[in-house]
């Protein structure tokens, strides 16, 4: 008689440590190199404003010279000098230009480091959410798996007293390997989630808190008007999109700017280090230089003229898109909205889905008890318990993470958000097989 392979996945509470959805955030942010290589990079960034600013500063310099010069032979004059100099821009689009570019990419960069941090939350609360799904689905596989091999040793009984062909076996010995198959490829799924999330944290997870209550939890969401104004008043998606059409108008002005004259004022004093015997700093070798620089595009080709054209055509175009991004976030609320009252409304019946099946697992069990059914009836009633909890906590889920993803479509999910999920999950649940299956 062949034997199930033995899987250990148990789901109790016991006295190891279990992350909770806030702390396993906690540790990517710690942790994930790839999110402290986003925060350097996004830190980086904002230092454009602070290292333009210098463009419109007045620059200093210092310079020693140094010649030697033969007027006839066995003749050499040799002479040095040392010059500070200091350029004044009292006027120069191109500087002022550079100094507005870079406050722009300041922001932008505050923006990116706001929607990647959005996306960041939903990728750690979908992973959590996946590793306890993969878990509720690996524990109803190991329940179907066994009840296809009492079936199997139920026909093996029944062909040898004459009661079912060889057929018969055959069909019950196929369902059970393939009740082995899946469990295998639940027991791969957990471990493919489990590794994904711990890849996000650096750290090993053997236990996460889950859900336990059989309710559906209240969760706290504004009317939609009131998603739709946050979203397009305080929203990093139409912050970007306002950002974009900045970005155009600067661009425009800066090429307008190429047919104003740039003014710029250098001082400079200068001073021939004489020799030895005359003194250092001798009065008679120091020059002090003033000058004024006016400089002006006239002609180049009216190259200049169509690039104006082009910047204007752009900055519409970036005028167009700010509308069109308006209607795409009213559009994108309308739907999480939708979808977030549609997983409520599946969880809710799974719930009775669940609620149901229990009531006839209790039934069977009574009869079990009382000697009138089989133990394959009440192996199947189990089964279908367990599936319809896997339901249950697959929808839950769901329905945590489309409350985040709403969250997300309005620009209001942070941490709070999360601590309001992670509240919700108590139950100490470990994610570890002691045996692999084979």
């Amino acid at each position: 008689m062949r034997k199930l392979p033995i899987f250990l996945l148990s789901i109790t509470a016991c006295s190891m440590l279990a992350y909770n959805l806030d702390e396993i955030l906690d540790l990517s942010r710690e942790r994930d190199p790839g999110y402290q290589s986003k925060m350097l990079k996004f830190a980086a960034n904002k230092q454009a404003a602070v290292i333009a600013i210098g463009k419109s500063l007045p620059a200093l310099t210092l310079s020693l010279t140094g010649t030697q010069t033969s007027t006839a032979p066995n003749v050499t004059n040799r002479s040095s000098k040392l010059k500070l100099a200091s350029t004044i821009p009292l006027y120069n689009p191109e500087n002022l230009h550079t100094h507005r570019a870079g406050k722009i990419e300041t922001e932008k960069a505050q923006l990116d480091e706001r929607s990647f941090q959005t996306t960041h939350i939903l990728s750690i609360a979908e992973s959590y959410f996946a590793a306890l799904s993969a878990q509720a689905a690996y524990q109803s596989n190991l329940t179907a798996t066994k009840r296809y091999q009492k079936s199997y040793e139920e026909s093996l009984e029944l062909e040898k007293a004459g009661l079912k062909t060889h057929v018969d076996t055959l069909v019950s010995l196929s369902a059970y390997d393939n009740s082995q198959v899946d469990a295998v490829s639940a027991k791969n799924k957990l471990s493919h989630t489990l590794n994904t999330l711990e890849g996000k944290i650096d750290a090993s997870v053997s236990s996460l808190n889950a859900y336990q209550q059989e309710t559906i939890p209240d969760l706290p969401v504004e009317p939609i008007e009131a998603l739709f104004s946050h979203a397009l008043t305080q929203g990093s998606k139409i912050a970007k999109a306002r950002l974009s059409l900045k970005t155009s108008d600067e661009n425009l002005s800066h090429a307008e700017s190429k047919f104003l004259p740039s003014l710029s004022l250098t001082i400079g004093m200068s001073q021939t280090l004489a020799q030895p015997q005359e003194g250092f700093l001798h009065e008679d070798h120091t020059d002090v230089e003033t000058s004024l620089a006016v400089s002006m595009n006239v002609f180049n080709g009216f190259s200049d003229y169509h690039r104006v054209r082009q910047k204007a055509l752009a900055y519409q175009a970036s005028l167009e898109e700010l509308k069109n991004e308006t209607y795409n976030i009213k559009l994108d609320i309308e739907k999480s909205y939708q979808n977030f009252t549609n997983t409520k409304l599946k969880a809710s019946a799974s719930l009775s889905a669940m609620k149901s099946a229990k009531a006839s697992l209790d039934a069977v069990s009574e009869q079990y008890q009382a000697g009138t059914t089989t133990e394959l009836e009440l192996l199947t009633a189990i089964s279908r318990s367990t599936a319809s909890q896997q339901g249950y906590y697959e929808s839950i889920y769901q329905y945590f993470q489309s409350y985040l993803q709403l969250k997300a479509s309005a620009s209001m999910l942070n941490d709070t958000a999360i601590a309001d999920i992670s509240q919700l999950l108590r139950l100490e649940t470990v994610l570890q097989s002691t045996t692999d299956p084979s």
